[in-house]
């Protein structure tokens, strides 16, 4: 079982339907970007979903303990959980045409950010609502291979 099934068998409290390959291309079109492939496979494959705050392991020392709340996803059943969303974008400057993707968000309110252009592409980040940044993982298989049970409640 990939980490990624895995983490929605243990911790997801609500999955999202499954998109269409037309609805992730259309979404791909509104963006006017090409996802990163293993993105693009995880959306057909499981989309967004709600999760119980599973730790979100960083290898960066100074990262704060932060639990996944959110991985948003196309055609999502909730306005805010849909992925790709203008307002979503428009938090960044200069992200036009489009750099970073949020593609989750924590249960403080942080986000998980995807890259989706230049050589980081595929690289996802977190982003602290407080102003950080850390690089979480090369790619969403990896992200999701750094989740774990947390101690707090």
């Amino acid at each position: 079982m990939s980490s990624i099934h895995y983490a929605y068998a243990r911790w997801a409290t609500e999955r999202f339907p499954l998109p269409t390959d037309e609805q992730v291309a259309n979404l791909e079109w509104r963006l006017k970007t090409e996802l990163p492939g293993d993105y693009r496979e995880f959306l057909l494959s499981l989309n967004g979903g709600v999760f119980d705050a599973p730790e979100i392991i960083c290898p960066d020392p100074g990262y704060p303990r932060r639990g996944l709340q959110i991985m948003y996803g196309v055609d999502s059943p909730h306005e805010a959980t849909e992925l790709g969303r203008d307002w979503q974008l428009a938090l960044f400057d200069d992200n036009d045409p489009i750099q970073i993707l949020p593609i989750g968000r924590t249960s403080s309110g942080d986000l998980i950010i995807l890259s989706v252009a230049g050589e980081d592409r595929g690289v996802i980040y977190f982003k602290q609502a407080s102003g950080g940044w850390f690089e979480l993982a090369e790619g969403i298989e990896e992200f999701f291979a750094n989740l774990r049970e947390s101690d707090w409640g």
